[in-house]
């Protein structure tokens, strides 16, 4: 095991927590509770959803997770729960899933970390069956040109210090491109400075 990734998983469920605490644990509630079927959560990190899924409406949750130190640390969340949880180790631009397999794909905070998110959406939008949705929590670029360039100048650090996280993503114009359509979005203003605003919402099929 990596000192340095378990103490960037460590640091991670550190900053989950906080956040979590002051605005996430009901946005998470809100968002996730809106899983059902076969779910598939992309970058489960160190499983801060599994709480928020309703057993009596998820049939199987699938976790991709390629950290192994951040899904270590998801397990006993997991154990917590009555969900069948399968953790798996894999990239979410090659997701191993037929096409049109799950019902629910869920990414939260996770879309400014991958290298290539138009690929993750399209493999998102590929294993979606036609009546699929994503549910998302995204934090996205600012549309205050100051805190804009704040997120600019604060990128490069972060992609080091918070597992290649980009601030200045513009997340929810990608998965409009990316052939979805937004069926519904809530904006929230909340959480460190260079980290606003937050965006969530279901996304399905365009």
């Amino acid at each position: 095991m990596s000192y340095a990734t378990e103490i960037g998983a460590a640091f991670y469920d550190f900053l989950g927590e906080a956040g979590d605490r002051a605005f996430m644990g009901p946005l998470r509630r809100e968002v996730i509770g809106r899983a059902q079927g076969v779910v598939v959560e992309i970058g489960s990190g160190t499983g801060r959803n599994f709480p928020y899924y309703h057993a009596g409406k998820v049939n199987y949750l699938y976790a991709i997770e390629p950290n192994l130190q951040m899904a270590r640390r998801a397990v006993p969340r997991a154990d917590g729960t009555d969900l069948l949880i399968e953790f798996l180790e894999d990239d979410a631009e090659r997701l191993p899933f037929e096409d049109g397999f799950a019902d629910t794909v869920v990414a939260t905070l996770v879309m400014c970390t991958v290298r290539r998110p138009e690929a993750v959406l399209s493999e998102v939008k590929r294993i979606l069956k036609p009546s699929g949705k994503l549910l998302f929590i995204e934090h996205v670029r600012s549309d205050e040109p100051w805190r804009a360039t704040l997120q600019d100048w604060a990128t490069p650090l972060t992609r080091i210090w918070s597992a290649n996280c980009h601030l200045n993503r513009a997340t929810i114009d990608l998965i409009r491109t990316s052939g979805f359509r937004i069926e519904d979005l809530r904006r929230i203003n909340a959480g460190a400075p260079w980290m606003r605003p937050f965006e969530a919402g279901v996304a399905s099929h365009a």
